[in-house]
């Protein structure tokens, strides 16, 4: 299943599959519910078992991802680009090293999908291995940093919208980034 921005998605390589009407399921085994929560925010779950189940959001061009109710006979030996379960340690690709945030660039480069990698989604876009991720210029720094103080949402529209979120720091940031006062309407991700 693949699930892209404005609620579009993909299921066993049919383009927007009825999963209103339809019982579908991922990989002939795990049963997927859609549900259209409005026009800008769509959920889909994938149930594993009676306690575990997948959740996909979209809101406008966000996409997120929760899994509920993991155990760790399911995922405890799960490691990947989120780290390895329970700990959340960022892990390198080779699923061993412990990889240290403090050059974001070279964890980037690291997990960048490899030509020798499957085709994980339907469309390709942007560099394809081996021609390198483009990275951000690091002396732009400081005008990523002032344009999210430039935001057209203020701290304060922002700390208000989002004041119902458990994660309210999140909230804030992303909403004066986008710029957008509905992300803070939107299911938490």
């Amino acid at each position: 299943m693949e699930v892209n921005s404005w609620g579009s998605y993909i299921v066993n390589g049919v383009q927007q599959a009825d999963l209103v009407t339809s019982t579908i399921r991922m990989a002939d085994s795990f049963p997927i519910s859609y549900q259209p929560v409005g026009d800008k925010e769509h959920r889909f779950e994938i149930q594993f078992n009676e306690q575990e189940h997948l959740q996909l959001n979209t809101f406008k061009d966000m996409v997120g991802i929760k899994v509920e109710g993991a155990t760790f006979a399911s995922f405890g030996t799960s490691r990947g680009l989120m780290g390895t379960f329970g700990s959340g340690n960022p892990m390198a690709r080779n699923g061993a090293t412990v990889f240290s945030l403090d050059d974001p660039n070279a964890f980037a480069e690291d997990w960048q999908v490899r030509d020798t990698d499957e085709q994980l989604f339907q469309a390709v876009v942007g560099p394809q291995y081996p021609e390198r991720c483009v990275l951000p210029d690091p002396s732009q720094k400081e005008a990523r940093r002032r344009r999210l103080g430039e935001s057209a949402v203020t701290q304060d529209a922002a700390e208000a919208a989002c004041a119902d979120w458990d994660n309210k720091d999140a909230c804030v940031y992303d909403v004066m980034a986008t710029g957008d006062l509905e992300l803070a309407q939107s299911t938490p991700y």
